[in-house]
């Protein structure tokens, strides 16, 4: 992906990489990965992917009438091991969880992609509030 973004870009090899990403709105590899997995959780949600990965997330129903409940979080437990973690019902619960509460209301495909991968940029270039 660097040698993509010097190639379109022009820039040698001797230059940083990242203001040219942030120049080119293009993000990270790691946030890449997190916008993938939250589009997956997203499409789950909304009924627009196989049962077999819907049935991987459960929504998080409190026991009492509170605040938290319209907030679509989503409940899973906490792995034993380092591998646990990857599994794509953890690892796409906690990145489901720590997404904005505007973000996960919207129900909207295009308008969900938006605002996820703008909020991911300005997370990974230090944007944000």
């Amino acid at each position: 992906m660097n040698t993509a973004a010097r190639i379109v870009s022009l820039h040698p090899k001797s230059e940083h990489i990242t203001p040219v990403l942030s120049s080119l709105h293009w993000l990270p590899i790691k946030h890449r990965i997190h916008y993938k997995v939250i589009l997956f959780v997203f499409r789950c949600i909304q009924n627009m992917c196989p049962s077999y990965l819907s049935d991987l997330l459960t929504l998080h129903v409190p026991e009492k009438n509170i605040r938290s409940a319209e907030k679509a979080l989503l409940d899973y437990k906490i792995p034993s091991t380092k591998y646990g973690e990857r599994a794509f019902s953890v690892a796409g619960s906690i990145l489901w969880n720590s997404v904005p509460d505007d973000i996960r209301q919207v129900t909207s495909i295009n308008v969900f992609k938006t605002k996820l991968k703008t909020w991911l940029f300005k997370d990974a270039f230090g944007l944000n509030e």
